[in-house]
């Protein structure tokens, strides 16, 4: 789908056996056991690094523990993409990195926290498995639940933090940005969001969409090394 995955047309980041391997990795055709094995009841299945669940595209790229450097780089260089589109442009945002909030005794560390004028944005970060949407939308759905808890504490806080001149934070929204590992970007869960913090914008979301399938295929790397 050229709507779902432009960069199989048209990639601007993604070169050589990287594209190769974000294709495989997009048909779910990446050797891993699982894949390999396909057929032969005899064949172990497990995870060759970690030893534990069936090693599927899944395991590798999200949950196995011997990739998980590699899967926090790869959330990570999100988070700072939408850093850096927030704090340029005409109307540049300050925006905070995992600043922590305690409510009840409970620590909270969003991923960011983007502040324009009277209004404050809390957006935490998810990279997830995309062979189902509503894995996605799940995800999605956690996140505000997580964090809507901390829209008045955080409000008072940066309030209370506030210079001579600064406007009072009036109001504290709270987003999750959730794509998929294989860049999928469905409307609610990442077009809308970035809007709503005004970040749209069709080469940024490519630019997003690209840095997300090039880290997985950076996990998919240290996995096999």
């Amino acid at each position: 789908s050229r709507v779902g995955h432009p960069w199989l047309k048209k990639p601007i980041s993604l070169r050589g056996r990287d594209f190769v391997t974000a294709a495989k990795m997009l048909s779910e055709n990446l050797p891993t056991r699982m894949n390999v094995t396909r057929g032969r009841a005899d064949a172990r299945k497990g995870c060759r690094k970690c030893g534990g669940t069936a090693e599927t595209q899944l395991h590798v790229l999200n949950e196995c523990r011997t990739t998980r450097e590699a899967q926090i780089r790869r959330h990570n260089w999100v988070c700072n993409a939408i850093k850096d589109r927030a704090t340029a442009g005409r109307r540049p945002a300050t925006v905070l990195s995992e600043h922590r909030v305690s409510v009840d005794g409970e620590e909270y560390r969003p991923d960011l926290v983007i502040i324009r004028g009277e209004q404050a944005i809390v957006c935490d970060v998810a990279v997830a498995y995309d062979n189902r949407a509503d894995r996605l939308r799940a995800r999605y759905r956690d996140k505000i639940r997580k964090y809507e808890v901390i829209r008045d504490a955080l409000r008072e806080q940066l309030n209370a933090a506030r210079g001579a001149g600064q406007p009072i934070i009036a109001t504290v929204e709270v987003e999750a940005f959730v794509i998929g590992s294989r860049g999928l970007m469905l409307p609610e869960t990442s077009q809308r969001p970035l809007e709503r913090m005004g970040l749209s914008g069709k080469t940024f979301l490519k630019h997003v969409q690209e840095g997300a399938v090039r880290g997985s295929v950076l996990v998919w790397q240290a996995f096999t090394c």
